[in-house]
């Protein structure tokens, strides 16, 4: 087994998700990264040295590149699986951003641009070392590798439009990972589905492990090294329970510990088999397949509003892309005010038809409820306004002198018959000349003098 896995780099390599690529800490600027892993059996000595370089200007690879690769993996295993090998990879930004869901396009464009530039800039460099120090041997062999051979990106403006198109070709080590299904494959859905750029890095490291076996063990200081890690996790292990426990959650691992055991920090854990009844394989380009499929059903019914790939990417955890149609279908008959929000409803809890028209009418009389209080807390404001203008009113008409309150009273009293003219006398004293009346009146008057005098007391 050693020797198996120090005689050739391919044991290496062909985990590549093994591959402490990507920098999650620290300095983007890092040029290189060393690691090596030493065994002695009998007199042998086997030592394998493997080093990453950088030698871009844009720096190393972080934690945007890491979503990029997982999409441009996907995207070349798909093509592998349409045509049997991927030589060159057309795309576009355009299909890569639909993943990502960047909302500037000038943004994506550079973004994604340079994070593919940046993994084609990364050198893999595996040396291999056995020593027989019986008898004095000395074998030593250097391998170096790219991700990718070349990157070309193509933007065209022509007649005041706009076209793209880029391609990259991965290395051939790469491609045969694929064609011989060697290598680990990242279920995007789930991949893009994990909350932090760590719980991604440990689902891509697990993954790879449990090629061989659906139990792992490790030291802290070899996971730390591999993924890597920086000092903290080293200091305090307890800070990874928290990405672990979201895998977990997500029927990734049926159970893991981390303890210490004779001074040193350990990982076990363990894979959940029935993690892909919760997240069936599939690769990008089948993923913008279904999503297409779905979002332009959508959008056909419902056309002031949207359904975004991540959703559609969640609304495929339940069902399959013809019984998300069907519900698309059947929540359109019911016109919702909230399509999206019926549509998860529906799918998760296999609503019918029925059931559909039933929540509308909630949803309406809810509408409705709502509606009834906002109008209920606007009278509210509109009476308390009221109220103060009327106790601000009061206040300045009891300050004037009594010469001036008898004639504003004189001028209400009068408007008051003028303005019910065609009534009798009898009538208009009865039921218009009351003393509330005549107050409403004056307070009238006393607002139309103050905003003519522009805030002058009328008693002056």
């Amino acid at each position: 087994m050693i020797q198996k896995e120090f005689s050739s780099p391919n044991s290496l390599l062909k985990n590549v998700d093994l591959l402490p690529i990507f920098v999650f800490h620290g300095s983007s600027a890092r040029r290189s990264y060393y690691y090596r892993v030493s065994k002695k059996v009998e007199d042998i000595t086997y030592v394998r040295d493997l080093t990453l370089k950088y030698s871009g200007v844009l720096g190393c690879p972080g934690e945007f590149d890491q979503d990029i690769w997982i999409i441009m993996q996907s995207m070349i295993i798909n093509k592998i699986n349409e045509e049997g090998d991927c030589n060159a990879l057309k795309f576009t930004v355009e299909e890569i951003n639909k993943i990502l869901e960047i909302k500037n396009a000038k943004e994506a464009h550079k973004k994604i641009k340079e994070s593919i530039t940046r993994l084609t800039d990364v050198n893999i460099e595996i040396s291999l070392q056995r020593y027989d120090d019986k008898k004095g041997d000395k074998n030593f062999s250097v391998s170096n590798f790219n991700i990718f051979d070349m990157a070309c990106f193509k933007d065209k403006y022509e007649n005041k439009k706009y076209s793209e198109s880029h391609v990259i070709y991965p290395s051939s080590w790469l491609i045969n990972l694929f064609i011989h299904k060697d290598a680990s494959i990242p279920n995007t859905a789930f991949y893009f589905s994990l909350r932090h750029v760590l719980t991604k890095r440990l689902y891509r490291y697990l993954l790879a492990r449990f090629l061989k076996s659906k139990y792992f063990a490790s030291s802290m200081k070899e996971l730390a090294n591999e993924i890597p890690l920086d000092k903290t996790y080293l200091e305090s292990p307890n800070k990874l329970k928290g990405h672990l426990s979201e895998l977990k959650e997500k029927h990734f691992l049926k159970d893991f510990s981390v303890y210490k055991e004779s001074g040193h920090w350990y990982l076990k854990a363990n894979y959940d088999e029935k993690f892909e009844e919760y997240y069936p394989p599939r690769t990008i380009g089948a993923d913008l397949e279904k999503i297409d499929l779905i979002r332009d059903k959508y959008i056909a019914l419902f056309e002031k509003s949207d359904l975004g790939p991540k959703a559609i990417r969640e609304l495929l955890r339940y069902k399959s892309v013809s019984e998300i149609l069907m519900y698309v279908e059947k929540v359109g008959r019911s016109k919702p005010s909230n399509p999206a929000g019926m549509l998860f409803a529906a799918v998760k809890n296999d609503w019918t038809l029925r059931e559909i028209k039933k929540e509308k009418k909630e949803d309406m009389l809810e509408e409705k409820r709502k509606k009834n209080l906002k109008k209920m807390k606007e009278d509210k404001e509109k009476w308390a306004e009221q109220k103060r203008e009327e106790d601000k009113m009061k206040k300045i008409y009891e300050g004037l002198s009594d010469k001036k309150k008898e004639g504003y009273k004189e001028k209400a009293t009068k408007q008051i018959r003028e303005e019910n003219s065609e009534l009798s006398e009898e009538v208009v004293k009865d039921f218009f000349l009351k003393e509330h009346f005549i107050r409403v009146k004056i307070h009238e008057m006393l607002k139309k003098d103050l905003c003519l005098t522009n805030g002058v007391n009328v008693s002056q």
